[in-house]
């Protein structure tokens, strides 16, 4: 047959193998049942690929809002998370190595020499800014540790105070400023007041951002709000008050919501909203929109 056909035997007997039915009465031949097997085989294959993308778009939007700059914050996270994903998927997700996340769990159980000059020297700076009725910051408290014969850095100082929520008193009332009108970015004109009252959801989103004091520090809050509902739909906390912070929450709303592109957003004339990175995600997402 072959011959005849005018092709190689051996060409035949592979199409025979690949592609001829099944014998009446059989099971297929060695041929069929191999190809039964790498199907199933794939399609085991692809479940598994469309398991692991569905963990790994879950464990993204827990942590939207989360702060994650830091290695420190994803190993935070990942603790937080490994009774509901394994900490492997949380590594991968969080982009760190599982054996970076052991090895930051050991220095909280075993902390190095680093961690223990921290600890010997957060009593010396705990003890300075009592006797200076708390009103030392960093630079003097730098100062007065210099004249005992101990050196260190005002940045190493200040931030082991942050942590210990410690801070020179000042005179009056502190007050967190979290607007900041004094810039030479472009002004925005006020739609709100001439716009009627939002009819459904998704018309009108307002944002702002607060402060919330912790035993860690000040810690910013950013929120949009739905105005309709009153529902808020994005939000985003951090130690600094920047443009990413603003951005993290405009981010997690534009996911939850997905807005038309006719949507009113309405904040104040703080730095934040009017950078050109936050007038940049607002065009982008105008363009965008469904």
């Amino acid at each position: 047959m072959a011959a005849e056909l005018g092709i190689r035997a051996q060409l035949l007997s592979a199409w025979r193998e690949r592609f001829a039915p099944p014998p009446p009465g059989g099971e297929g031949g060695g041929g069929a049942k191999r190809r039964a097997e790498q199907l199933e085989a794939k399609i085991t294959s692809l479940q598994r690929e469309n398991d692991y993308l569905r963990q790994q778009r879950d464990i993204s939007k827990k942590n939207f809002g989360h702060p994650l700059r830091s290695p420190h914050q994803r190993y935070q996270r990942v603790d937080a998370m490994k009774t509901q994903h394994s900490i492997r998927s949380l590594c991968q997700a969080l982009e760190v190595s599982p054996s970076g996340y052991y090895d930051w769990c050991y220095r909280q159980i075993q902390p190095g020499p680093r961690a223990l000059e921290n600890v010997q020297l957060l009593e010396q700076i705990i003890r300075l800014h009592q006797d200076s009725r708390e009103t030392y910051g960093s630079p003097r408290i730098q100062v007065q540790l210099r004249r005992e014969g101990h050196a260190h850095g005002r940045n190493r100082i200040a931030r082991l105070m942050r942590q210990k929520g410690l801070c020179g008193r000042a005179k009056g009332r502190f007050r967190v400023h979290t607007t900041d009108s004094n810039h030479d970015q472009p002004i925005a004109p006020n739609r709100l007041a001439d716009l009627p009252v939002p009819s459904a959801p998704n018309q009108i989103w307002v944002a702002d951002i607060t402060y919330i004091p912790t035993e860690e520090g000040w810690l910013y809050l950013a929120g949009v709000m739905d105005l309709y509902s009153r529902r808020i739909v994005g939000w985003a906390m951090d130690q600094t008050i920047d443009t990413q912070l603003v951005l993290a929450a405009w981010g997690m709303a534009l996911t939850h919501r997905q807005p038309a592109p006719e949507l009113v957003f309405h904040s104040d004339r703080g730095c934040q909203y009017a950078s050109a990175d936050f007038r940049h995600a607002l065009a982008q997402a105008k363009r965008s929109l469904p």
